[in-house]
């Protein structure tokens, strides 16, 4: 009898024990992340072109670990969130480090791409790195974003490492405004979150002005709240605190309260 139990609980999907528990945030998640339910309003993340090609739209071939020992590559993509040198060392001592995966899921242009190193996740990609269209978002290659999605609606729903939403790369580095227009027309979502903020959250504490209008302009949430470091905050308030005057302005002036 135990062993029929155990095997009817075996049946029942993830997706079906967290609606019947009534939690509702994890429904949302595993549906978010693929789980098949009838849920038009949730977005589903799409992958289908993370690994496939490289800065030039060439594909790719790439294994997890060619044999390097993975406490090696976490390393290396670690690292890849914040030190650049240690990175250019870290690779020539290993050329294909950069075509390998942590344990969590990300390689190390992944990193420095959501982390808004765009030196970094340039150098990588001219190496030869995978470029999803999140990281060639971010490195500014708008051709390649414009043949991706053209090729493959799914990309528009890009998410990179850390579930960062695709639109969300125009403002982690350099604002990339044509970028953020194409993807807008193109069904992207102005009020995805990523890491629990919007994209004019990120444009707010980076003073990418004219970015934060596009965002406006297409109807971002001027008072929509982000919940950061334990802090809920409004896009002007992550402006004021960032120091960036101009773009607190613009935020006051479109409706916006700390």
């Amino acid at each position: 009898m135990l062993l029929i139990q155990m095997r009817a609980v075996a049946m029942v999907r993830p997706l079906e024990l967290a609606a019947a528990h009534g939690y509702d945030d994890l429904v949302h998640m595993l549906i978010h992340r693929g789980a098949e339910a009838n849920a038009p309003s949730v977005e589903r993340a799409y992958y289908g072109r993370r690994y496939t090609q490289d800065l030039h739209g060439n594909p790719v071939t790439r294994e997890d670990t060619y044999g390097i020992p993975q406490e090696w590559i976490n390393q290396f993509v670690t690292v890849a969130h914040f030190d650049f040198e240690k990175v250019k060392h870290l690779q020539k001592l290993c050329p294909t480090l950069i075509m390998t995966r942590a344990r969590w899921d990300e390689l190390a242009i992944e990193a420095a791409a959501h982390m808004g190193l765009t030196p970094m996740a340039q150098f990588l990609a001219d190496l030869g790195a995978p470029v999803s269209t999140c990281t060639a978002t971010l490195v500014g290659e708008q051709a390649l974003v414009k043949r991706l999605v053209s090729e493959d609606a799914g990309c528009i729903r890009e998410r990179g490492a850390h579930d960062i939403a695709l639109l969300s790369y125009t403002a982690l580095g350099n604002q990339h405004v044509e970028i953020a227009e194409f993807l807008l027309g193109a069904g992207a979502d102005v009020h995805a979150r990523s890491l629990g903020q919007t994209s004019l959250h990120i444009a707010a504490s980076k003073g990418h002005v004219e970015l934060a209008q596009l965002f406006l302009d297409h109807g971002a949430d001027v008072n929509a709240i982000a919940n950061m470091r334990g802090a809920s905050l409004t896009s002007l308030a992550v402006a004021v605190q960032a120091k960036q005057e101009k773009m607190a302005a613009l935020l006051k002036q479109r409706g916006g309260r700390s």
